[in-house]
């Protein structure tokens, strides 16, 4: 079955695809609003932020990622104990950082598209949390 399969053209496709539902538009001064095909658990779609960094690009959530879940959650309670420890470990695990409820990651520039991907893998692990 896979065999009867254009996988050039299947390629083609999900780039294509994937790439018209990616926006940007300027944020602020130094910053880029990066409008991502992908919905957190309320339904709102992925917005992460991104500025040049001396040693790349740093890619943040400005602080969304834990406001939505501190909506139905109390955040000091739910970050205690084993959770903490798993909150810990999905930041250490995907390199990320948290810095004042911002949820990020500084990535090389030449590995942009990683680095905005690894940090959506990062913030969707941390959303379900509050599950």
């Amino acid at each position: 079955m896979v065999q009867a399969i254009n996988l050039k053209a299947l390629q083609h496709e999900l780039c294509n695809t994937l790439c018209r539902s990616v926006e940007i538009e300027p944020h602020k001064e130094s910053e880029i609003a990066v409008h991502l095909p992908f919905t957190g658990r309320d339904g709102d779609h992925v917005v992460l932020y991104m500025s040049m960094e001396s040693m790349g690009w740093r890619i943040t959530d400005k602080g969304v990622t834990l406001m939505r879940l501190s909506y139905e959650n109390d955040l000091d309670q739910l970050f205690s104990g084993a959770r903490k420890n798993l909150f810990e470990t999905i930041l250490q695990e995907a390199g990320l950082y948290e810095d004042n409820g911002e949820i990020g990651v500084i990535t090389p520039a030449d590995r942009l598209v990683s680095g905005l991907f690894t940090l959506v893998q990062g913030i969707t692990r941390v959303e379900d949390m509050g599950l």
